[in-house]
């Protein structure tokens, strides 16, 4: 079975970017190069922050809230009609 396990590698060496693989000496290995468009970028949270205010509308109130969850449970539990 394969594993995957990510890896920078530089000067001819593999620098593992999360706690490397365990007993790896003598093993075969396969590598794929990912494409530099393909890296992750750094997240600048403020700016996604900025961008997704109000995306969730307007707060509620714990008393909306509750109506809600009673209105809801309301539908699930009622009889319904069988024509």
């Amino acid at each position: 079975m394969l594993k995957q396990y990510e890896a920078i590698y530089k000067n001819g060496q593999l620098h593992w970017i999360y706690p490397p693989p365990v007993a790896i000496e003598n093993r075969r290995v396969m590598v794929s190069l990912a494409n530099e468009e393909d890296e992750p970028k750094p997240i600048n949270i403020t700016m996604l922050l900025s961008q997704t205010r109000g995306s969730l509308g307007r707060r509620m109130t714990m008393e909306e809230i509750d109506t809600d969850i009673s209105t809801m449970r309301d539908e699930w539990t009622r009889k319904w009609d069988r024509s």
